[in-house]
């Protein structure tokens, strides 16, 4: 079964699919990156800065990743 939901903002890495929750295809790599990253062993500020570098969008046309938006993905 699944869930549906209207007019909520998901987390990075997540979409809208016909109305259900699905993983967002293009944010998807960043989101196991990020994930690879941590349990690597790196920073929360290195990863920002590696994805801020990289020029990652984490809304469309916002490019701003910090430690707070990692902390809620992660």
């Amino acid at each position: 079964m699944q869930t549906k939901m209207k007019l909520r903002t998901l987390p990075y890495g997540y979409q809208f699919t016909d109305g259900a929750v699905a993983i967002h295809p293009q944010e998807r790599d960043t989101v196991i990156k990020i994930f690879q990253d941590y349990l690597g062993g790196k920073s929360l500020l290195g990863i920002a800065n590696r994805l801020n570098e990289e020029n990652i969008e984490y809304q469309s046309g916002v490019t701003g990743w910090n430690k707070a938006r990692l902390k809620r993905i992660i």
